[in-house]
């Protein structure tokens, strides 16, 4: 069913998530921090509220772990998951207003796979999914754009190399209604490490979410012995070889360019 199928090209939502009196806490914390703005600049408190304690503990708590294992397995019938290796865990937020840590903070177009592809880590092409849980203020303008279905090609995401039409793309589904986009109601957003999203840009509200990724070693071993090799442009995985050497490094990347110029 799984292989058959690929939900895990799909993304999920759901309604519900943590109980009413951790929301309650998260927002005494947050606009605390909020009270502060005449006071503080918007990058400081953007890093207090990155490195809350408090915030940092919710994520990493085993109630976000059991709750999130267990929407996975309900959704994709593994029962191995676990966390995911390489960048597991961050708390994001997303500040409306251009300073230069706000702009940071709002994630531009990207895969999260390709944000640790020259990771030398054996599992860093693995499928993995990111449990997205907005904890603070979601609104309909402040949240995330998520391409509908996984793109199994892997982009750059700090060099965009062979990505420019790609990104253009993108936005042009945003204006044909192609895209996913969150909305007020959901408390939990799950997608692949191969999906394309960003972060909405809000001119009013701040947002702050809580992301945890999470895998299954069986899943992808079905993967691998189905030859769904999720990472079946050898290129990136030629140029992880090369990428030290100028020349070669050069040469792939015009290579890379030419190849996905017309996706």
């Amino acid at each position: 069913m799984l292989i058959k199928d690929k939900i895990f090209d799909n993304i999920y939502t759901k309604s519900t998530f943590f109980e009413d009196s951790d929301y309650d806490r998260v927002n005494l914390i947050i606009n605390e921090y909020l009270s502060k703005k005449n006071d503080l600049t918007s990058d400081t408190i953007i890093a207090n509220i990155r490195k809350d304690k408090n915030l940092i503990e919710l994520l990493h708590s085993e109630k976000f772990k059991l709750i999130s294992i267990k929407m996975l397995n309900d959704i994709f019938g593994y029962d191995d998951f676990e966390d995911y290796p390489i960048a597991n865990a961050r708390v994001r937020c997303n500040y409306p207003d251009n300073s230069h840590s706000s702009y940071l903070n709002q994630a531009k177009w990207h895969q999260d796979v390709g944000t640790w592809q020259d990771k030398k880590h054996d599992l860093w092409n693995y499928i993995s999914f990111t449990v997205w849980v907005p904890i603070f203020s979601l609104r309909n303008d402040n949240g995330l754009y998520v391409e509908k279905k996984a793109n199994h090609h892997i982009y750059d995401h700090v060099k965009s190399k062979g990505s420019i039409k790609m990104f253009e793309r993108l936005e042009e589904n945003i204006i044909k209604g192609k895209m996913y986009k969150t909305t007020e109601d959901i408390k939990c957003l799950i997608f692949s490490s191969y999906h394309f999203h960003r972060s909405i840009k809000s001119n009013k509200n701040i947002r702050v979410s809580l992301d945890r990724r999470f895998f299954s070693k069986k899943m992808n071993e079905d993967l691998i012995s189905n030859n769904i090799n999720l990472s079946y442009d050898k290129t990136v995985h030629v140029k992880r070889l090369f990428d030290f050497i100028p020349k070669f490094s050069k040469l792939i990347d015009i290579t890379f360019n030419k190849k996905n110029k017309k996706l």
